[in-house]
């Protein structure tokens, strides 16, 4: 079972946690995109963590997660970017590629699609998810937002690409304690930077406390 309401892990987020919104995406006309991941060695982002509570007080933990580049690793006769350090959701150690306008690791999760932006790209299902009040279906679809958004993170001010995982209850019941029909995370990416804003939840904080976190990049560097 996944402990961790997926991505991207980063996200990105700040968002606002469990927003009333609809699961279709905005029907505006998409954006040529040509995000790629860095991938060069000695390159590294810093990042650091925050936690958000029901009523949306905002608390600066002690966690500072750096990622970094080390070098590359052939699987099933792909060439895949090693990335190591704190990673969401609970890793030190991920493998990326793009592959035909998406961005994927070892196992075929995508990250990143720059393919029809605005379009649900993937859907994942979480037929025993524990809901507020027992079991849930979780249904969660995922998206590029075909709009670039503006985000000021420690790091800088950017235009970002944004993420969206869309997870609600198939049978249309609420996802936490407080009553929300939706819990949407958003993961936003800078072409050239990477990653600038992330946000994720474990499923106790998100379904008995309506607690979410998020982490924005403070420092990084791109190796020529």
């Amino acid at each position: 079972m996944k402990i961790i309401i997926s991505f991207t892990i980063l996200l990105a987020l700040i968002a606002t946690s469990c927003k009333k919104e609809s699961v279709q995406p905005p029907n505006n006309d998409p954006q040529p995109t040509n995000y790629t991941t860095p991938s060069t060695v000695g390159s590294y982002w810093v990042y650091r963590n925050y936690i958000v509570d029901s009523v949306g007080n905002v608390t600066m933990s002690n966690v500072t997660d750096t990622m970094f580049v080390t070098g590359d690793s052939i699987v099933g006769g792909h060439t895949y970017t090693v990335y190591e350090g704190a990673l969401v959701p609970n890793a030190n150690y991920r493998l990326l590629r793009d592959s035909s306008g998406f961005v994927i690791n070892e196992n075929g999760y995508i990250y990143f699609s720059n393919n029809n932006l605005g379009s649900i790209f993937d859907t994942w299902n979480e037929p025993v998810y524990p809901g507020p009040n027992g079991p849930i279906n979780l249904k969660t679809q995922i998206y590029i937002e075909p709009s670039l958004e503006s985000i000021s993170v420690p790091a800088g001010n950017f235009m970002a690409y944004v993420r969206k995982d869309v997870s609600t209850d198939e049978a249309g019941g609420p996802i936490n304690v407080c009553g929300d029909l939706e819990y949407i995370r958003k993961t936003h990416y800078v072409e050239g930077v990477g990653m600038v804003r992330e946000e994720f939840t474990f499923f106790t904080a998100m379904t008995q406390m309506c607690e979410y976190q998020y982490r924005e990049l403070v420092d990084y560097y791109i190796a020529p």
